[in-house]
Order: structure tokens, then sequence, then C-alpha cells
């Protein structure tokens, strides 16, 4: 990692993996605040040919489910590429992506 400042602006760099992955550096994710198994998005920049990197808070659209929307929800896992998974949280958070 390196990081160069110019005025306001800080320059952080990271490596790409052999996978194409990259581990957001620790300043990085302190800055924007990012916890383990948090969300991040990319803003992509055609203009500038750039990308941002922002923290993604995951909500609930309209509040609560009923029962019916739940169970629904849950059968989805009986379907064709269906998944099942331990806790709603963990499904919402799945149609989420």
């Amino acid at each position: 990692m390196k990081v160069k400042k110019q005025g306001n602006r800080t320059l952080v760099t990271a490596p790409v993996s052999r996978k194409a992955q990259v581990t957001l550096p620790k300043m990085v994710r302190e800055f924007l605040g990012i916890d383990p198994l948090e969300e991040v998005g990319f803003i992509l920049d055609e203009a500038s040919h750039s990308v941002r990197i922002t923290k993604v808070e995951i909500t609930a659209s309209s509040g609560d489910y009923s029962d019916e929307e739940i169970t629904k929800l849950l059968d989805l896992k009986h379907e064709k590429g269906g998944k099942a998974f331990r806790t709603i949280q963990t499904l919402l958070k799945d149609l989420k992506e």
C-alpha cells in the first residue's frame, strides 16, 4: 500500500490479486466507516474514467414484511436455483444483491 497526499486529497493504492481482487486498505475502511461484512458501492464516472467507492447502507424499503410475504420468500429455496437461509436477515441481504 502506498499513500500520497496532495492538498486535501489522499491517493491510497492497493495491489490487485491474481483473482482480480482488491483488499480495501485499513485507512480507507476507517475513513468510510466500513466494518466486515458490510456493503460497498462502486460509482463509475465515464467522463473522468474514474471509480468512487462508497459505503452502502442496506435498509428495508417499506418496513416490516407480513407473515405471508416471509413465507413466500422462504419458499423460494425450493424452486430451481433456490437457496436456504439461516435467518431472515441473511435472506433480505441476499435479495438486495
